[in-house]
């Protein structure tokens, strides 16, 4: 997924956009026969992520009690969800989804959703948003686009359902063994969750956990393309501060200044590959240097 760079974005600003807003972040959503307009006043979005020349986005997206997906259908593009809060169930999954709880589906499996509670979700699609319905409850669980198992569920896998409140944390330094190069140090301590990652890639996706007074002293950049969520607490990356509900975004290489969190924050986050860190100098912030 191509990474705009966003420095620091306060989402709980931004205004919720109904349901048919679908239709404007792609050509390609088809929801199927809809019986009335309150379909669309079931549900919004807000939009904090696009890129332009794949359809590549990330969402927030909020769904009342009581909203059923009518029709049955896949995507063409690989699809992550977590729950902010609220409480949902995807028939192709025995589990229901609560704060804490991820899906990553590859292109092409059956499914639709039913929400119980009012419900609010991260959603991370890779490619143009697609949406191809006229399928069938029996369909469920099956993959319309790859009969061979292996290429249905690609190298990242299906995480069908994964509740990252049951997973256990892995010390940052033991993760970080696995992430090199890396040339930095921090200061405090670091705790990691994996939800997903890819085997071939290692595009990946975390929940991280900072300790009160953790600190990156030095100016770097990371050798992965980067998005993060704050879930809790606040962290301050160079100038800006992120507290809850605060969205960052940035390309491999982007020089950003030091990182501190004084309280102590919990981030879901996403990289598009190793999480390596580069140290860089202060003249370099706001510069990108590394991969591109």
């Amino acid at each position: 997924m191509a990474k705009p760079f966003i420095p620091c974005l306060d989402t709980s600003t931004l205004e919720w956009r109904g349901g048919e807003a679908y239709h404007e972040l792609s050509a390609e959503f088809d929801p199927g026969e809809v019986e009335d307009d309150t379909y669309y006043d079931a549900f919004a979005v807000k939009v904090l992520a696009f890129d332009e020349k794949t359809g590549a986005q990330t969402k927030r997206e909020r769904y009342r009690a009581g909203f059923v997906h009518h029709n049955y259908g896949y995507h063409r593009c690989n699809e992550e969800v977590y729950t902010l809060s609220g409480r949902f169930r995807y028939p192709d999954s025995a589990e229901l989804f609560t704060e804490g709880c991820y899906v990553y589906r590859p292109p092409g499996w059956i499914h639709n959703g039913e929400v119980y509670e009012d419900t609010e979700v991260i959603v991370r699609h890779d490619a143009l948003f697609t949406m191809v319905t006229g399928h069938g409850e029996d369909e469920l669980r099956t993959n319309v686009l790859f009969d061979e198992p292996a290429a249905a569920v690609g190298p990242r896998g299906f995480v069908v359902h994964r509740n990252a409140n049951f997973e256990a944390w892995i010390p940052g330094e033991n993760f970080l063994r696995g992430q090199e190069p890396w040339e930095d140090s921090y200061e405090g301590e670091l705790w990691v969750k994996v939800l997903s990652r890819d085997v071939v890639t290692d595009a990946q996706t975390l929940i991280m956990r900072l300790g009160p007074g953790f600190r990156f002293a030095e100016p770097g950049f990371l050798s992965a393309g980067e998005e993060s969520y704050v879930l809790a607490g606040d962290i301050t990356i160079g100038e800006d501060r992120l507290g809850p509900a605060f969205f960052t975004s940035r390309p491999a290489g982007y020089v950003y200044g030091p990182v501190e969190s004084s309280g102590g924050c919990v981030l879901y986050a996403s990289f598009d590959g190793p999480l390596g860190r580069h140290v860089a100098t202060s003249s370099e912030i706001g510069t990108r240097i590394g991969p591109q």
